[in-house]
């Protein structure tokens, strides 16, 4: 039985921040996904997106962490602000790893993000938690198929499935967080859809235009058919990565949707054990 009735992570779950370094810099010069260039352009531009997104994160919740009285909720926020600080400095030396092996000007390539963090951080506190509620949706979904759906990580690097791997379980031991305070501290349904909505074409636009982006430093055709066809395909086609979990996504716009209705902590532990890190 929960005894918090604001925070709704079950019991048997615990958000445990985890320090862990991964060194995959002698992986990024090459097509390290499969030897795909579309499946490895759109991870990299996944991790571009991460130090700045989950600093935009951490704020957010942060934010509101005076007004969360309730103690199991205040303690998860707090966990989770630590397990994105760990996220944050992994992917970011992931990131300069990656600008320097393929010689990219790291500014410039990660100049997207920078720009819609700079204009979301211009709105109110609240619009602000929102969107983060609602990347959050879209990590854990990515979390969820990283750890059941093979295709994700098939022809990856044992050392690059670990970092991916340790992402995705911290990302489901938090799923409800930024959730939990959202509703809180007063925040309503309606704002979430609507933002949800906005923040759908806007994460996928940037990821994209990032993948241009790098096309363009490395002098690739910015547009080759089978690049974009194969890759659309495998994202949104049938039977697709993203596409089998159209329907977890779609239950976010219910008025008695919660991250945690969708249970699939028992992925945590299995996939603990299969990467060696503590339970």
């Amino acid at each position: 039985m929960q005894e918090s009735q604001i925070s709704h992570t079950p019991d048997t779950v615990t958000i445990l921040p985890r320090d862990v370094i991964f060194d995959v810099h002698g992986l990024l010069s090459e097509n390290w996904c499969g030897d795909d260039a579309f499946r490895t352009d759109f991870c990299n531009a996944l991790s571009l997106s991460f130090p700045r997104g989950e600093k935009f994160f951490v704020d957010s919740v942060r934010h509101f962490l005076p007004q969360i009285t309730d103690s199991k909720l205040h303690k998860e926020a707090l966990e989770f602000v630590q397990q994105e600080f760990m996220h944050r400095r992994e992917h970011e030396r992931y990131n300069q790893d990656l600008c320097k092996a393929r010689g990219f000007n790291k500014d410039d390539i990660e100049s997207i993000y920078a720009a819609r963090i700079r204009q979301s951080n211009a709105l109110p506190p609240l619009i602000r938690l929102s969107i983060t509620v609602c990347l959050e949706h879209f990590t854990a979904l990515f979390a969820n198929g990283v750890m059941t759906d093979a295709r994700w990580l098939e022809g990856v690097d044992p050392k690059m499935q670990q970092l991916w791997l340790w992402h995705a379980v911290e990302e489901t031991e938090h799923k409800a967080v930024a959730y939990d305070v959202f509703l809180a501290v007063g925040g309503k349904r309606k704002m979430l859809r609507t933002t949800m909505r906005y923040v759908l074409y806007r994460f996928f636009m940037n990821t994209f235009r990032t993948m241009r982006k790098m096309q363009k430093a490395e002098g690739r055709s910015l547009a080759p058919r089978t690049y974009w066809y194969r890759g659309i395909r495998y994202l949104f086609g049938r039977g697709g990565i993203l596409r089998v979990q159209k329907k977890e996504y779609l239950r976010f716009f219910a008025e008695d949707f919660h991250p945690w209705e969708f249970d699939n902590s028992y992925l945590i532990d299995t996939t603990l054990q299969r990467l060696s890190l503590p339970v």
